[in-house]
């Protein structure tokens, strides 16, 4: 036998590592040949010539520091030529190899970095290729999870309290997107529900729009909800507190809300003193019309709102006025029989507002209270409440001087001396 002959070179083959794949790999191959080759003027030691073989659309691992970096934008593909005899790029085994780049110790930024090869079958070599990667600096942030509800609960019934096992997730991925999370939501169906609600559900990240924001790692990514479905509920009107006034010389004009009215849930004494509810917005620093997303204040002993948020649409206007009012204080809280005067009587306030509003103003808009329950007789100095139209501003307001004196002492029935 000639060791440079086609025995020779098979020879050589079964003296290398994994001997009986590439045996099991050269009988199939000859198989082959013999099946899908016949007629043609290959002969069986034509499947030690050299060849190539392109692989196209190979996906690439990347390995990164996870918690520093991530990376984004899909996984690579490259096209991967691998070279070897015929018998060898016939081989099973070539199914095996995993393709992948390092990028370890590297921080954000775009960059072009050699595939390396796993898995590779003896004799197999490989033409160098290079993926784009792009690593983007990453964050984690542990986010409330908001319940949602679909659907309209069975007529008479109302949705009641809410709540989320774990209340909070972990949201993980490229800083930009994490830092766009307004909400992480989770939503559940009580279309038709007369009895509280249970079931674990998917959670998913939202933007300041409600719309989904893809390719973040939320952990645990699904929860457990409990939504109370009750009989009781109350629609009420929705009243806005504007606070503080907006940027340079603009003034609130107009604002609108949506929705105007919300569902109350609770006991019924309770939903029996309620005939409103109220969101505040913060204005300061307003350049211009801008829309709020505001959380209502839940009263006390109400057990749940909804929606639990409304939309202020706020529109301002440049021209600031600024206009002195004095106002009577009206004394509240005070003992039943008991006096106070009030020193000085009248306050004097300064309000701001847009030139239409402030033309329009009536002295009746303007209303000053102090308030002295639980006070005793004696003199205190207590701030003054002013309460004006929502678009107003006001300035700070000097608090006043009340004296209370006790009521008189009750007279007996026969009062008098014989």
């Amino acid at each position: 036998m000639r060791k440079g002959g086609p025995m020779g070179r098979l020879a050589r083959m079964w003296n290398r590592e994994n001997a009986v794949p590439k045996l099991i790999a050269f009988v199939l191959a000859v198989l082959l040949w013999f099946v899908a080759g016949a007629g043609t003027t290959d002969t069986p030691s034509s499947v030690l010539a050299p060849s190539a073989k392109v692989i196209h659309g190979v996906a690439v691992q990347v390995l990164y520091d996870e918690g520093v970096v991530v990376a984004v934008g899909g996984q690579p593909q490259v096209d991967l030529t691998l070279r070897g005899t015929r018998l060898d790029l016939m081989s099973p085994l070539l199914g095996g190899i995993r393709a992948f780049v390092d990028a370890r110790g590297l921080g954000a930024g775009v960059y072009e970095l050699p595939v390396q090869l796993e898995n590779v079958p003896s004799g197999i070599i490989y033409d160098p290729v290079y993926a784009t990667v792009r690593l983007e600096r990453a964050a984690s942030r542990q986010i409330q999870v908001t319940v949602r509800t679909t659907g309209t609960p069975k007529s008479g019934f109302a949705v009641g309290t809410m709540s989320s096992s774990p209340a909070q997730v972990t949201v993980s991925g490229p800083a930009e997107e994490v830092n766009r999370v307004a909400a992480v939501v989770a939503q559940v169906s009580v279309d038709g529900a007369d009895q509280p609600v249970k079931g674990r559900v998917p959670v998913a990240a939202v933007d300041s729009q409600g719309h989904s924001i893809t390719g973040l790692r939320i952990e645990p990514d699904s929860v457990d909800l409990a939504v109370a479905v009750d009989a009781q509920s109350k629609v009420v009107p929705v009243t806005v507190e504007l606070r503080n006034a907006p940027a340079g010389d603009l003034a609130v004009e107009s604002w609108s809300v949506q929705p105007s009215k919300v569902t109350v849930t609770g006991p019924p004494d309770v939903l029996s003193r309620i005939d409103q509810v109220t969101g505040m917005v913060d204005l300061s620093g307003t350049t211009g019309d801008r829309t709020f997303i505001v959380h209502l204040r839940v009263p006390d002993g109400v057990r749940a709102i909804q929606p639990e948020t409304i939309q202020v649409a706020v529109h301002v206007v440049p021209g600031k006025t600024t206009k002195a009012a004095r106002v009577p204080v009206r004394v509240v809280g005070l003992e039943a029989g008991a006096q106070a005067t009030v020193n000085p009587p009248e306050v004097s306030v300064t309000i701001s507002g847009s030139t239409s509003h402030i033309a329009a103003m009536h002295a009746s808009d303007l209303t000053a209270t102090v308030d002295v329950t639980g006070q005793g007789p004696g003199t205190y100095r207590l701030p003054v409440a002013v309460k004006a139209p929502p678009w107003a501003t006001l300035a700070d307001v000097p608090s006043v001087q009340v004296t209370i004196t006790a009521p008189p002492p009750a007279q007996s029935a026969g009062g008098g001396s014989g």
